[in-house]
């Protein structure tokens, strides 16, 4: 009898913690850049990065609501990001260009439910694995072995569920990391100048619809 009483309770209680997680899909665009590339050396200072448009994301998540005001939620997403430098001029040569890179971003962020309603806010450590890199442009050569594999940011967002199963989402990864550092040789006139490269940390603001079963 204590057997069947103990399988019961333990029954209810999944029962009960399943029915507070939900389970879906997701997918969007990217806005990305480079929070300040830099190249110094040979007349060269700190250089911009402009915004990258056309990057997706796509993916899966979990949500686990706590209780009224708390919940959980971890993804595995795929991100294309990246941006676009551009370089000083050396003479009759520019040094600009386009970075992508893709990678598989897993946060764990924390819900917040203030206000009984249908918005919350989502906050929380993301780290992300690159898996593919690509440069377009000129000027330099492109190592993908001097850029670094594993990235990790803050991310903070927006959630706004529609209806029970639809949800529109606004977040921002900040990067802490940066994505690479390393020196070039170039020769100019028979002469040898090292300029060291150091790209900054990734920023991405994406905005993506979310599908709960």
């Amino acid at each position: 009898m204590k057997k069947i009483f103990f399988i019961i309770i333990t029954s209810c209680i999944c029962v009960s913690t399943l029915a507070q997680i939900k389970y879906g899909v997701k997918a969007g665009g990217n806005i990305s850049y480079f929070s300040g590339t830099k190249m110094v050396g040979y007349d060269r200072g700190p250089t911009g990065s402009s915004s990258l448009t056309g990057g997706v994301n796509a993916g899966i998540f979990a949500n686990y609501s706590i209780n009224d005001l708390f919940g959980v939620q971890i993804e595995a997403l795929y991100s294309m990001q990246g941006g676009r430098s551009k370089y000083q001029k050396i003479e009759d040569l520019e040094y600009k260009g386009t970075f992508r890179s893709h990678y598989i971003n897993m946060p764990l962020l924390l819900e917040v439910k203030p206000f009984k309603s249908p918005l919350s806010f989502l906050v929380g450590p993301q780290v992300g694995y690159c898996v593919h890199r690509s440069f377009y442009g000129y000027g330099f050569i492109f190592d993908k072995e001097r850029y670094k594999i594993f990235d990790f940011a803050i991310a903070l967002g927006l959630q706004y569920s529609l209806n029970e199963h639809l949800s529109l989402g606004l977040r921002y990864n900040v990067g802490l990391t940066p994505s690479c550092e390393f020196d070039d040789i170039y020769i100019v006139d028979g002469k040898s100048y090292t300029t060291h490269f150091k790209g900054e940390h990734n920023k991405v603001l994406h905005l993506s619809l979310g599908w709960s079963f």
